[in-house]
């Protein structure tokens, strides 16, 4: 059994603008969303 870990992704859902983790499924074809609270909107990209 292949185990890979996927890192949760935040995404916001708009007209009201709330904002959710999303996580992948272990079976890669469905997700689970659960309320977020983001609180620094910048996204740093390292290598």
């Amino acid at each position: 059994m292949n185990r890979e870990y996927h890192r949760p992704i935040i995404v916001r859902i708009k007209p009201n603008k709330e904002d959710y983790q999303l996580n992948l499924n272990t079976d890669n074809n469905s997700y689970t969303l659960k309320r977020a609270h983001v609180i620094d909107h910048r996204v740093i990209v390292k290598n």
